[in-house]
């Protein structure tokens, strides 16, 4: 049965996304339509500043927030806004109201509507109380929290919920899962040979689940995963988490 929600969201596709990742705007859709929720994507579809954030250039983040905040705010007529990254939803959630400490109206626009921002498997759990996507992908699957959605949002157990419940899936719990991957952003630019011997740690608690995919909810630490077993050598494939939902869905 499948369980039919009324209500209009926007996706937010966020940087990497569009630019590497592509599908995943359609395999958000995907899922999302099938609870009978109506999704729309701005046409003009703009950066959050995360990385001038993260960077302390703090005067370029603004600028790019202004503009995100142009469009996904003040724009479009929705009920929540949805993107396939935990990151950009923590920059937004947390990071954004830093930026105008000296605009008052901009500052209640968002606390106002920053609570309506979710991540797509934070959102199908907490906010529409699903349990369980119809999806079919039979494959053994390690999962990855990313620590922007694990530290930063305290997200924990939900997303290893729906992988167990998908049919032919077979989740098999990694040690030390906790432990980042390396990405962090400019960190693993500016101090590459941490965050590479980061990486290959993370890679070598991967392989020995025996697992064919590791999955994640962030598109950084997938591409970030991906690309250090794809240099390895390495029987095992990243794949983002909605990857997942969306396969076979319904059928």
């Amino acid at each position: 049965m499948v369980l039919s929600i009324k209500m209009k969201v926007l996706i937010f596709p966020t940087c990497i996304v569009e630019k590497f990742h592509p599908y995943l705007i359609e395999d958000t859709k995907k899922i999302l339509n099938f609870f009978d929720i109506e999704t729309s994507i701005p046409s003009q579809s703009t950066c959050c500043g995360q990385i001038a954030f993260n960077m302390g250039d703090w005067k370029n983040a603004r600028k790019l927030a202004e503009k995100w905040i142009e469009v996904y705010f003040s724009t479009y007529n929705y009920d929540h806004i949805i993107a396939p990254s935990g990151s950009c939803v923590h920059m937004i959630r947390e990071n954004l109201e830093k930026l105008f400490q000296d605009d008052s109206k901009i500052l209640d626009m968002i606390k106002e509507k920053k609570e309506n921002v979710y991540e797509l498997t934070e959102f199908l759990w907490m906010k529409l109380g699903i349990r369980e996507i119809p999806a079919h992908f039979p494959y053994k699957v390690t999962y990855h929290p990313s620590c922007h959605y694990l530290r930063g949002l305290k997200i924990r157990k939900e997303p290893k919920e729906f992988l167990r419940k998908i049919k032919g899936l077979e989740l098999i719990e990694m040690e030390k899962e906790e432990l980042c991957c390396g990405f962090g952003g400019l960190f693993s630019i500016k101090m590459s040979d941490l965050s590479i011997a980061m990486a290959q740690r993370k890679a070598d608690y991967i392989e020995a689940t025996g697992a064919d995919f590791v999955t994640t909810p962030d598109v950084s630490c997938l591409m970030n995963l991906g690309g250090i077993l794809s240099r390895r050598g390495s029987a095992v494939k990243a794949i983002h988490i909605a990857r997942i939902f969306s396969s076979g869905l319904g059928k």
